[in-house]
């Protein structure tokens, strides 16, 4: 990916403020006007809904996200022993408590937005045997944190709106109070009916753990995700792969349901690899 200029990235922000003070929403591009303001609100209630409910504490002193954390060290150990031509997670430099202190708050989040930035433009492949084509947008720094009300206000301090193939979402960092001191990462995804942003028929809140570099892991409340662009060369070109598996949980084991997959995007529309399906035993308590 070509890095942007100081000047384009000061432009891009400089638009959607404009945008906003004319009354349309700065985290709502004006292609998806149809998009209600609404919607943000609501997905980013209940995707802090579902972070509050990961550190819950049960009978046995754990909390979901205390589980969650060791079964996504416990993927990336098996990914890092495979030789099979997927590509590894190594390069996730992660432990349990790494991902816990980041659902809970973090005081480096400031620096978070560029990660977003890095998957930003357009991404073509394949999700199952579906094509699909991903749309990540400049992102937006609020100039002071900008509230949300619920049962627990939230405070965004970054956004990112999305297109991901059969729907819309956002991409956030947020925090519990206007101080700030402590950010965590929001998404919220609302999967739709023949493109259309009015016609939802699910809608999926989720939370993010930044990792160094451009890599990201996404858990909703039945899959984890882990996300990482690469640069490429010449042969290769920049890539996005995402790899993952859904899971249940019991309220104290976790355990993958079905296979595991990797799917792998990129630049051009004519160049979609194939969806990867394979085993994989994760069990963890």
């Amino acid at each position: 990916m070509k890095t942007l200029s100081i000047h384009s990235i000061l432009l891009s922000q400089f638009l959607l403020f404009s945008l906003w003070a004319n009354g349309a929403h700065p985290l709502i591009p004006a292609e998806y006007s149809t998009v209600s303001e609404s919607r943000l609100n609501e997905g980013v209630v209940l995707a802090d809904k579902f972070r509050r409910e990961l550190l819950l504490r049960g009978r046995s002193g754990e909390r979901p996200i205390d589980v969650i954390g060791r079964a996504c060290v416990e993927f990336r150990g098996q990914m890092s022993r495979r030789s099979d031509g997927l590509i590894p997670l190594k390069s996730f430099k992660i432990r349990g408590k790494h991902i816990v202190e980041a659902i809970e708050g973090d005081r480096r989040f400031k620096r978070w937005g560029r990660t977003f930035d890095s998957f930003g433009g357009k991404w073509f492949g394949k999700w199952d045997q579906m094509e699909v084509d991903h749309h990540w947008f400049p992102t937006f720094e609020f100039t002071s944190p900008h509230k949300i009300k619920g049962f627990h206000d939230v405070y965004l301090h970054t956004g990112q709106f999305a297109w991901i193939g059969d729907g819309f979402g956002w991409n956030l960092i947020a925090s519990e109070d206007s101080r700030g001191k402590k950010g965590f990462v929001l998404g919220t995804v609302y999967h739709v009916e023949a493109n259309d942003p009015l016609r939802v028929r699910n809608h999926r809140p989720h939370v993010g753990v930044i990792c160094a570099g451009n890599r990201i892991i996404w858990i909703t409340r039945g899959e984890i995700f882990f996300e990482e662009r690469f640069d490429g060369g010449r042969s290769s070109g920049e890539r996005y792969a995402i790899t993952g598996f859904r899971y249940r949980f019991d309220g104290r084991t976790l355990t993958n349901e079905g296979n595991a997959f990797q799917t792998i995007y990129t630049r051009k529309p004519d160049s979609r690899p194939e969806w990867r399906q394979f085993h994989l035993g994760v069990k963890v308590r």
